[in-house]
């Protein structure tokens, strides 16, 4: 798989913590918490999706460098 897809599922991972971040960050403060609160559930909101995200990738083998090897082409 060529480097530039890897990056592409990297950035998705990353994405996709921003959007958990925020939801939990925003719920958070809607709930009546501090701000402080609401910035710390969103960050530990956003380093749990992050790691859970490439970690699934990594498991079905994304990050495989065993598939940067196809048949017929030359590097």
């Amino acid at each position: 798989m060529d480097r530039r897809i890897r990056f592409l599922f990297i950035l998705i991972a990353i994405l996709l913590g921003v959007i958990v971040a925020l939801v939990a960050g925003i719920l958070t403060g809607a709930a009546g918490n501090s701000v402080p609160q609401a910035i710390l559930t969103g960050g530990t909101a956003f380093a749990g999706t992050v790691t859970l995200a490439l970690l699934v990738m990594s498991v079905a083998g994304v990050f495989d460098p065993a598939l940067d090897e196809e048949p017929g082409r030359r590097r």
